[in-house]
């Protein structure tokens, strides 16, 4: 049925025959809901005991396929990491060059004051 008041008027008397047929059900049954993944098998629910792992079976080979699946690994943060790394050693390179460069030259005019004399 589309939505509309008949629809809403069957919904409201069915809730009403739930609550008069069953007064005690929602509160003494409690819903519980557990998850596992596809590989496990032999996994019974149990509210009294939880020691039920020695009886589970793995599907080993099905786990790995989906961990594989799952877990693909991502590269570009790393590349990232190296491209900037890369690109921050560039100009501390060129200004260290350009520093020894400078103390070359100073070296040499300091240890010879007249260039002219020596051929400079």
């Amino acid at each position: 049925m589309p939505n509309s008041p008949e629809r809403q008027a069957v919904i409201d008397s069915m809730v009403d025959i739930a609550r008069r047929d069953a007064p005690w059900l929602w509160g003494y049954h409690p819903v519980t809901y557990g998850l596992s993944h596809a590989w496990v098998m032999n996994g019974k629910p149990n509210n009294m005991a939880r020691n039920n792992l020695k009886y589970l079976r793995l599907d080993v080979d099905k786990r790995a396929a989906l961990r594989r699946e799952w877990n693909r690994p991502v590269l570009w943060p790393a590349l990232l990491i190296v491209a900037l790394l890369f690109l921050g050693v560039i100009p501390a390179f060129a200004s260290y060059r350009r520093r020894e460069r400078m103390a070359g030259k100073i070296g040499v005019r300091a240890r010879f004051p007249n260039e002219k004399e020596i051929g400079l």
